[in-house]
């Protein structure tokens, strides 16, 4: 049984790391792999994906050529906005956000430290039992395997470890 996958890359820097997200939905579970790098280092990062309660508003804008619609939604004590689009109509964003009834091309918090942006889509057919294990494979000899708490930790490992070295 064949199955679309679409890959998203969303530019958006966290501690000076660029991420490249790539969301996997199956009954069986929940979850997402991500590929991450803390500096140079690669990661593939896996976690669950939460479900996030989403408040869709009246307002609507263009961003690049697709009409958006606003939402709200509350992750991790931030208040989240995302637009998204129903021109693809897939429930899926950037890291976990997801669970709207259309791409999320954009989404930013209250504060306006997290903003992040849909940068390209492309579209590829696989047959479903191959792709994990060809996934994997292809970053398994480059990538160390972690769960996102422990991404986590490296990184703040790091940012601690360059704040002291500034002293």
């Amino acid at each position: 049984m064949l199955h679309q996958i679409i890959y998203i890359l969303f530019e958006y820097n966290l501690l000076k790391s660029k991420r490249i997200i790539i969301n996997k939905y199956s009954s069986e579970n929940n979850s997402f792999l991500s590929l991450s790098k803390i500096g140079t280092k690669p990661f593939l990062v896996t976690d669950e994906l939460p479900t996030i309660e989403w408040s869709i508003t009246n307002e609507s804008k263009y961003i690049k050529e697709y009409k958006c619609f606003k939402a709200i939604g509350f992750f991790r004590g931030r208040k989240w906005e995302a637009w998204f689009t129903m021109f693809f109509p897939i429930n899926v964003g950037p890291s976990k956000f997801q669970g709207l009834p259309g791409l999320i091309i954009e989404m930013n918090d209250e504060s306006g430290k997290f903003l992040m942006q849909l940068e390209r889509i492309a579209s590829f057919n696989f047959n479903a039992e191959d792709l994990e294990t060809a996934f994997l494979d292809q970053f398994s000899d480059s990538y160390k395997q972690v769960t996102l708490q422990e991404f986590v930790n490296l990184e703040k490992e790091l940012v601690e470890g360059l704040e002291e070295g500034s002293e």
